[in-house]
């Protein structure tokens, strides 16, 4: 398509994608294309491609990413359940170990607190024990109880779901012709567009023209095989043209070797051309 539209239509773009092979330099860049609004207006007025829009995009992307969280969550937890089960008899065994450590550590403590417990007497002491001893055994009853569900308790939130990433377009279908483009509205508009139609009906190729201070660049072929000869500037022809400004123009043209070319229209709304030559005063 893009080579179509250069070779056939005489539309050229701009670049602005970096190369797969070269991603760290934007010296050379790849696709995609970007066309200005007078290229994309002008191949839809002769017929070479429609608009088109997707409706509810963003909307779209949002429910699809909240329903993949949901899904996400719940794949998780099936699979956290199914890894549980099989690793039942050590996770038990692990609770019911480290129930027991820290008992000793407390009984360790309770061992230093001081001499008052070595004043207890023999039946007390025996009831503490078998006190304890029942308490134990009630804890590992307790473990031993344990089911998948009461260890799988937590669930993955929002963000540290993954996020979706598509390797095609999923809203193809949803496309549909964008019939209300506005442009060109303004005046300034219409006269970019004008003038952009009414030289590239003349057989030049056109370019922005905006890192030489004009509007368009002029070539009397295609970019890659010529140097542009003018730089088109759009101005109505009843806006005053300070002398200053035109002297600037004129000179920064002749320094890049290029006729600076002032595009206007007439009270017929036609286009018309005044073009600025620098020469030199003996």
């Amino acid at each position: 398509d893009v080579q179509m539209l250069r070779e056939e239509c005489r539309i050229v773009g701009k670049l602005v994608g970096c190369l797969p092979r070269a991603p760290r330099q934007n010296i050379q860049l790849g696709l995609p294309l970007q066309l200005m609004p007078e290229e994309a207006k002008l191949l839809v007025d002769i017929g070479n491609i429609i608009i088109l829009y997707k409706q509810s995009y963003v909307h779209s992307i949002k429910i699809s990413n909240f329903f993949l969280t949901l899904v996400q969550q719940r794949l998780y937890k099936e699979h956290r359940k199914e890894e549980v089960s099989q690793r039942m008899d050590s996770i038990i065994a692990g609770k019911k170990a480290k129930k027991r450590k820290l008992q000793e550590e407390l009984n360790q403590s309770k061992d230093g607190a001081g001499a008052a417990s070595e004043t207890m007497d023999a039946p007390e002491e025996s009831g503490s024990q078998g006190a304890l001893s029942e308490g134990k055994d009630g804890a590992d009853k307790d473990i031993d109880s344990l089911t998948v569900d009461d260890i799988v308790t937590t669930e993955t939130s929002a963000e540290h779901s993954l996020v979706q990433i598509f390797t095609q377009n999923p809203w193809k279908e949803s496309y549909v012709t964008y019939k209300d483009w506005s442009y060109p509205s303004t005046e300034r508009d219409i006269l970019r567009y004008r003038v952009f139609k009414d030289l590239w009906g003349k057989g030049f190729y056109l370019t922005s023209g905006s890192k030489f201070g004009g509007d368009f660049l002029v070539y009397p072929g295609d970019p890659a095989r010529y140097h542009s000869h003018y730089i088109a500037v759009c101005r109505s022809q009843f806006d005053e043209l300070p002398c200053l400004d035109l002297v600037s123009l004129g000179r920064l043209s002749s320094n890049v070797r290029k006729t600076a070319l002032l595009c206007a229209m007439d009270r017929n709304r036609k286009v018309t051309y005044t073009s600025l030559t620098w020469t030199g005063l003996s």
